[in-house]
């Protein structure tokens, strides 16, 4: 039963171990995979290996095992390698967005053709990977090195440069584990039977003084010191390489929370995972669009954000995020709860505001600086026929004119391309000289929104929507191929063609992505990772806003979830508290619709924390210092037993007599029990005779012993048998 406990401790600490790591890697790079396939696959695995490495005992036998398994999973790999080369396209370029903001590397790389959104099949290699080191390090050979250096090497990462710790489970999770088996590994070695029942009281002790440290010590936000940027600043200096993290910009930020370039040369085949993203519930529904991130410049055939030059020029006293139009009578509210702590806020068209805590980077996106899961948003539903006037103060007009600047830019050959494939399509240019009052006319003047009308018409028109859809051959122009070549596109396509076929018409015109999605009035719409989607916005001079301009052919619907019925039914309650104005108000994880300063609101800032203690607060504290103590004292009573046992049973006859006698000597000194000669002349014996001690005088030695610490608790109060059992650890 021991050998039982040790193998089933073993497999378990393998498995949590293994999905702890993968965890934290996710968490800190923010990169997607659905738990349930990542944990089951790890469970499967380290089940597999943990049976070979105890059932299977002749060496050869072991290898074949192995050799088979090794040669399925090269198979497996090879038979799926496009896909698996799309996810670890995709995780590497979550790595280098946050990389990329202090070292000298690229935002993000491409070498391959599928575009994932996730990496379920990459970490169910890892895991397969890692199951296999961990079980046979600790179930096979029973040595922890292999498994402290892979765990060095996954963690590693996740704490050098970057600015945000895993999270917080899965960290105190994997560093108890990897301590209790360092403490343990003595135990593992010299008797594996009882090191099952060891390990299993290390990690929970381990696990509670983590628990304390970081209920004591929250790390809400990690944030980089000054000494870091320095040592930094300091190695820029010798090498002569720059790094990112020198500018002060928001827009050198952007680079960190997003990705700042949209390289439209490898669209390939779209591949759709179905992944919860977020719930959202509006007062109004209909098709609502999202926006995270709006790309400001198109050339070489990638769309890429605002530089820092571009932003200097920006007026800073107008907010392109918010409406100044007094709707309140018709404003609908929309509330968000995201599955995960989003950098980004997610705003839908004409906000009314953008709530405290929630930072605008330039006219590019909202930052979500405290990456609150919940908050609410107040807006003016769009409809066409609408008339949406935003602020006609001189900081609008220099605004305008920042937009014509900036955003109607255009490498020439593509723009004359354009307008040529609009002109054979009946979209013209206004002639020189012409009559700008003549609507009628093909040649005479037209508002930005004339002209959105028209390419997207034109646009939408092209080909058919397809998630499978070619790549571009090399050396093409992506929207003159686009428009005159391609069969088929998606979201991604029809966007990026008629954001820079507007902008060749001189209507201010960015690329856009967020998600899209169909809410229904009144109840949650689970929002999937399925509805991402990119569209167009231009500015409308007329009404002093941006307006979306979605090109996609009217046979695109937004994807339903699968489960939204079932998940609306079953979180409404749930939910309920977190969008309560006041509930909201209390929580660490919500934004209050409100910044009015006369708003009855607590703290809402994570980083803010409440110094005082309630009395329930004291007494959970005084409970769990409590269990942690006895936990320690029943920890160390089992290993002080464990190493006693070993002594009293292994090596010499002569060794093993003297810590008998010794142990013997220490229950004396409080029993007063005068230790008879014949014990005396036995450990003489063993300690300075060259005689081998008997089986007989090592039993007759064992005898007394376990008489004598019968007889100290017997003779002893209950008093002195607790401090004889749990602090001397004198008897059993």
């Amino acid at each position: 039963m021991k050998n039982k406990t040790e193998f089933f401790v073993s497999s378990a600490a393998s498995l949590t171990l293994v999905l702890s790591l993968i965890w934290c890697f996710s968490s800190s790079f923010s990169i997607s995979a659905s738990p349930f396939v990542v944990g089951m696959s790890a469970l499967i695995f380290t089940s597999y290996f943990a049976l070979i490495a105890k059932l299977v005992e002749r060496k050869s036998t072991f290898l074949i095992c192995h050799l088979v398994t090794a040669a399925v999973f090269v198979f497996t790999v090879l038979f799926s390698l496009e896909a698996l080369l799309s996810q670890v396209n995709y995780a590497v370029n979550c790595v280098l967005e946050i990389y990329s903001k202090y070292l000298p590397c690229p935002a993000s790389v491409v070498f391959s053709s599928m575009k994932s959104v996730s990496a379920d099949y990459l970490f169910v290699l890892l895991s397969f990977l890692l199951s296999a080191a961990f079980v046979n390090s600790l179930v096979r050979i029973r040595r922890i090195f292999p498994i402290i250096m892979l765990s060095v090497l996954v963690l590693v990462p996740c704490f050098i440069i970057v600015d945000t710790l895993p999270s917080l489970v899965p960290l105190v999770a994997s560093v108890s584990l990897l301590f209790a088996l360092y403490v343990t590994s003595f135990i593992r070695r010299k008797n594996p039977a009882q090191s099952g029942a060891v390990m299993l009281c290390a990690t929970a002790v381990i696990l509670i003084v983590s628990i304390i440290i970081c209920s004591t010590f929250p790390a809400l936000n990690y944030k980089r010191y000054d000494w870091q940027d320095n040592l930094l600043s300091y190695a820029e200096k010798i090498t002569g390489i720059e790094g990112g993290q020198g500018s002060n910009s928001k827009i050198s930020s952007v680079g960190n929370l997003i990705t700042d370039t949209e390289d439209l040369s490898k669209l390939g085949k779209l591949e759709q995972q179905g992944r919860k993203v977020m719930r959202i519930l509006s007062d109004k529904g209909g098709t609502m669009h999202l926006k995270g991130v709006s790309y400001a410049n198109y050339s070489e055939n990638k769309w890429s954000i605002l530089t820092d030059e571009q932003n200097e020029s920006r007026p800073q006293g107008y907010n392109s995020f918010t409406m100044a139009k007094d709707g309140s009578e018709k404003s609908s509210s929309l509330s968000i709860i995201t599955e995960n702590g989003e950098n980004i806020m997610y705003t839908p068209y004409f906000t009314k505001e953008i709530p405290k805590d929630f930072e605008t980077v330039s006219d590019v996106l909202v930052k979500n600086n405290f990456k609150y899961i919940s908050y609410e948003l107040s807006y003016l539903p769009y409809s066409a026929n609408e008339v949406y006037y935003s602020s006609t103060s001189s900081s609008y007009y220099e605004y305008r004119d920042f937009v014509y600047d900036n955003y109607t830019q255009l490498p020439e050959e593509t723009r004359d391309k354009l307008i040529e494939i609009g002109e054979q399509n009946g979209i013209y240019l206004p002639r020189y000289g012409g009559d700008e009052n003549d609507d009628s006319s093909l040649y005479g003047y037209k508002t930005n929104a004339q002209f959105a009308k028209l390419v997207k018409d034109f646009v939408s028109a092209r080909g058919y929507y397809s998630l499978d859809a070619e790549i571009m051959p090399e050396g093409e122009d992506f929207p003159v191929w686009f428009l005159t070549k391609a069969k088929s596109g998606y979201c991604v396509h029809y966007a990026a063609a008629a954001a820079a076929m507007l902008r060749a018409y001189g209507v201010p015109t960015r690329y856009v992505t967020g998600y899209c999605v169909n809410a229904k009035a009144g109840e949650w719409t689970v929002v999937s990772s399925d509805n991402a989607h990119a569209w167009a916005e231009y500015f409308d001079d007329e009404m002093g806003c941006w307006i979306p301009f979605d090109a996609t052919p009217p046979s695109f619907e937004p994807a339903q979830y699968n489960s939204a019925t079932e998940e609306t039914k079953a979180t409404q309650n749930n939910t309920q508290a977190e969008t309560e104005p006041t509930t909201v108000a209390q929580s660490e994880t919500t934004v209050p619709l409100t910044t009015s300063a006369n708003a009855n609101t607590t703290n809402n800032n994570p980083n803010k924390e409440n110094n005082s203690l309630g009395a329930i607060q004291i007494v959970l504290t005084v409970i769990i210092i409590l269990l942690l103590f006895a936990a320690a004292v029943l920890i160390r009573r089992k290993i002080l037993i464990v190493i006693r046992n070993n002594h009293f049973s292994k090596g010499r006859n002569n060794s093993r007599a003297i810590c008998i006698y010794r142990h013997i000597e220490s229950l004396g000194r409080f029993s007063n029990n005068i230790i008879p000669d014949e014990i005396k002349e036995i450990a003489l014996k063993a300690r300075f005779s060259s005689h081998t001690i008997s089986k007989e005088e090592l039993k007759t030695l064992t005898s007394y012993h376990d008489d004598a610490e019968k007889e100290l608790l017997r003779n002893s109060s209950k008093f002195k048998r607790f401090y004889f059992k749990f602090i001397l650890v004198l008897v059993k």
